[in-house]
């Protein structure tokens, strides 16, 4: 009976040095895992407005349209900053660069009320490398034929294509993708590419560009932006090399371009990267 007393007392003391020991341990927190990012939107981000506008994303019509809050008015066309242009406008007067009269553009559409206005900003840098032997860039909208649109690529003007395989003769057949659209492949005739004059470069939300070649937006499709040279767009949305196609908003457009072009067109869309150029050229 004593050897069993004892045993039991053994056991209790073991018990309690265990319960002690335990309690003398720091207590680990288990921290629950961070929650998995919001999946990224669909639409392209807005663009910089003045402070009493917003925008709202019209999902039918892939496209923002404008609120007035004070006047609670609409519009489709991106409301101007006006502050911003005016920083264009000067942000160059010590280089003494003449150019065109520039019209900021406004649902009013009214006219600078200098004669002559200076413009000049820093350049992009140049990117570096070589142009790929199989780049090209399309000169012109082209369409599949119907009769065989399957293993035909539609291609617009100022797209980058990657040509896999070219024909001998001139007035035949490449076959490529778009540098953008890399799965989706298909043929287009070799007389509508030419090389390209120069790399792609990437581009930055804010960034302002001239226009060296005109574009007209394909008519079936939407969400372009058709420009002329003299254009004053600024970059809404990143870019990165070689991408070929870049969302801007129109800031300014010179005076010799009629006005009643603009007041009911587009505002907003996309144009190639290949036709925007060095702000500081973007006037002739």
């Amino acid at each position: 009976q004593q050897q069993q007393q004892q045993q039991q007392q053994q056991q209790q003391q073991q018990q309690q040095q265990q319960q002690q020991q335990q309690q003398q341990q720091p207590q680990q927190h288990h921290q629950p895992p961070p929650a998995p990012p919001p999946p990224a939107p669909l639409q392209p981000p807005p663009p910089r407005l003045p402070d009493d506008w917003e925008a709202l994303w019209n999902a039918e019509a892939s496209l923002y349209y404008f609120w007035h809050r004070p006047t609670n008015a609409v519009t489709w066309n991106v409301p101007p900053l006006e502050k911003v242009v005016e920083e264009v406008f000067d942000h160059g007067k010590s280089s003494g660069a003449g150019v065109d009269i520039l019209i900021p553009v406004k649902e009013t559409v009214p006219r600078l009320a200098t004669e002559t206005s200076i413009y000049a900003a820093e350049p992009a840098p140049e990117p570096q490398g070589t142009i790929p032997v199989n780049e090209f860039i399309c000169t012109m909208h082209w369409r599949p034929q119907p009769f065989d649109a399957e293993s035909q690529l539609r291609v617009f003007q100022g797209e980058r294509v990657m040509v896999n395989w070219m024909d001998d003769s001139e007035s035949h057949w490449v076959y490529g993708f778009a540098v953008d659209e890399p799965g989706k492949a298909g043929y287009f005739p070799r007389a509508i590419v030419s090389r390209p004059t120069r790399l792609a470069r990437s581009r930055r939300v804010g960034d302002i560009c001239g226009v060296d070649m005109a574009f007209d937006a394909p008519e079936e499709v939407g969400g372009y932006l058709s420009v002329r040279p003299g254009d004053l767009l600024r970059v809404l949305c990143d870019v990165e090399a070689p991408g070929a196609w870049v969302y801007v908003e129109r800031a300014a457009f010179p005076s010799s371009r009629p006005v009643e072009i603009l007041v009911d067109g587009d505002m907003v869309g996309w144009v190639p990267e290949i036709h925007l150029a060095d702000a500081t050229s973007h006037i002739r």
